[in-house]
């Protein structure tokens, strides 16, 4: 079972895009059947990269709206936050509405 400790990026803008983007776990003691937890569910998708970093595709249709959703490793009860934001944050990744 391995540890979180944190993730990158830490939020995004939420909404309708294209272009997904890899969330990554870092934490100690990963193995190649851990999950990580997004949200409640173990994501399937999950990608294990090293015993220090896991990795997911996350597509911004998985928010409508800005919210908080918890990211965990499967079997460890540490919680960290992602933040899907109602609009970019400066310095961090963000999709924009393709222009009409």
């Amino acid at each position: 079972m391995g540890l979180i400790s944190s993730i990158f990026p830490d939020n995004m803008q939420c909404g309708d895009s294209p272009t997904a983007a890899v969330l990554s776990v870092r934490g100690s003691g990963f193995i190649g059947t851990d999950k990580i937890n997004y949200d409640g569910a173990d994501i399937g998708s999950t990608v294990v990269v090293s015993a220090t970093e896991m990795q997911m595709t996350l597509n911004p249709s998985l928010a409508t709206q800005p919210r908080y959703v918890p990211i965990k490793v499967t079997g460890d009860t540490t919680i960290r936050r992602f933040n899907w934001t109602p609009g970019p944050v400066p310095g961090k990744l963000a999709w924009y509405p393709a222009a009409p």
